[in-house]
């Protein structure tokens, strides 16, 4: 907050910030073609760069068919404790196997913030049959804030929606 050299200057900034703020809505308000294309302006310049810090972060639209190393449902077995991605409305979740029933498993599931996810504040425990699970997950989703969670084989789970969706 920068200093002001008496309480008079501060408040001729603060109406001069009012004013402003005045104007830009009546802006808005009478022609809202404008300020729609002043909003995209402002979000072309405003756009952030990446750096990519680790692999876990790394963005789903640099994926390689290549790159598919998440293990087979046939290669290893479903075990409890064991995470795996199950397909939903379109789109696919993590969760934790909690019990095995025959053909069957309870699945305690966390939601998701794009390619985020969270533990919601009420338990999502569902039974899921076998069929339902899209693949196992081989490194736990792991903490990026107190919060969220991100999964390292984001991209390759991705890439086998992706490839499901299209057959």
């Amino acid at each position: 907050m920068p200093k002001f050299k008496s309480k008079l200057t501060r408040e001729e900034q603060l109406q001069k910030k009012r004013e402003a703020e005045q104007e830009r809505y009546y802006k808005i308000k009478n022609d809202p073609a404008a300020h729609e294309e002043q909003k995209e302006k402002e979000r072309q310049n405003s756009e952030p760069s990446f750096v990519e810090l680790s692999p876990r972060f790394k963005n789903t639209n640099d994926c390689k068919d290549s790159q598919a190393s998440t293990p087979d449902l046939e290669s290893e077995p479903i075990i409890v404790g064991a995470w795996v991605a199950v397909v939903y409305d379109e789109n696919w979740f993590p969760g934790l196997i909690e019990e095995i029933n025959d053909d069957n498993l309870k699945i305690n599931f966390m939601l998701r913030n794009g390619s985020r996810f969270y533990w919601p504040n009420i338990p999502d425990i569902q039974e899921v049959p076998k069929n339902g699970i899209l693949c196992l997950i081989r490194s736990p989703p792991s903490p990026i804030t107190s919060r969220y969670f991100i999964t390292a084989s984001l991209c390759d789970i991705n890439l086998k929606m992706k490839n499901i969706s299209c057959t």
